[in-house]
């Protein structure tokens, strides 16, 4: 029986929380036409591993995640104890990453074109289920335009049950 009442409770939760209450917003967005080598940038300076890509209006046209990015182009591994910027270089952690190689790319050829969206009012349950039935990391959330108002991702998610979780303790 109250197996029954947390499995109905946690199904209650989910079809009620909106996915305006728990995204990522707003989020980062980068505009299509720039260089590739931003992909990486944007991924280090906020923290952040998937960007939904945005026309020059504004409206979703793609997205591009950190795996894609390790799919096209390995970083290189840091072998000497320092390594002396030189304004080609994108460092991340003990790798770093050729500005040269990756401008090598259009991002609008090696981005994810069919993005999974969602608007404000779906719920979290609604994300999950787009997640887990599209094996995907995230689903962008847009208006009526497509205009990218936030994202959801797994770490939003597993935020959120943390959150559940640390309120019964």
């Amino acid at each position: 029986m109250n197996k029954e009442f947390n499995e109905g409770s946690t199904r209650m939760l989910l079809n009620e929380t909106k996915v305006k209450e728990v995204m990522s917003a707003p989020a980062k967005t980068l505009e299509v036409n720039l260089p590739f080598s931003r992909v990486e940038e944007m991924f280090i300076n906020h923290h952040v591993r998937h960007l939904p890509i945005v026309d020059s209006k504004g409206i979703l046209v793609g997205i591009i995640t950190q795996k894609d990015l390790y799919k096209l182009v390995s970083p290189r591994k840091i072998v000497e104890k320092t390594l002396s910027y030189d304004g080609d270089k994108i460092l991340d952690g003990n790798a770093y990453y050729s500005k040269e190689v990756l401008d090598a790319y259009i991002l609008q050829y090696v981005m994810t074109k069919e993005v999974h969206t969602l608007g404000l009012n779906n719920t979290v349950g609604e994300a999950i289920h787009s997640i887990v039935s599209n094996d995907i990391s995230s689903v962008v959330i847009v208006n009526d335009v497509k205009k990218v108002l936030g994202i959801i991702t797994t770490f939003d998610i597993m935020k959120l049950a943390d959150k559940i979780f640390s309120m019964k303790q």
